[in-house]
């Protein structure tokens, strides 16, 4: 490979790990005519989202295998133990 395509490929390379690697933020919105409860990994649960009410997720530079998905038909107590219909993070509010 000559230097001039090895020096393209370690920019390309480069640029995509910079990319990768920065900091972010979801806007949560909840559009559902029913509460749901956004579910994060590795951050863990949240607080309940009635229609129209949006929250804001901050994922740090250099998380891997994220995930973000909701739950509905949730029931908690107190202490934060319960269950949801969909979506369960174990019993616990916080997975």
């Amino acid at each position: 490979m000559t230097l001039h395509k090895s020096l393209c490929v370690l920019l390309i390379l480069h640029s995509i790990s910079f990319t990768f690697t920065q900091a972010t933020r979801f806007d949560i919105s909840n559009r559902c005519s029913y509460t749901v409860w956004p579910a994060s990994l590795p951050r863990g649960g949240s607080k309940q989202l009635n229609l129209g009410e949006t929250q804001s997720l901050n994922v740090a530079a250099g998380t891997a295998n994220a995930r973000i998905w909701g739950c509905t038909n949730c029931k908690f107590d107190g202490s934060g133990h319960g269950h949801c219909g969909t979506g369960d993070c174990g019993g616990a509010v916080q997975c």
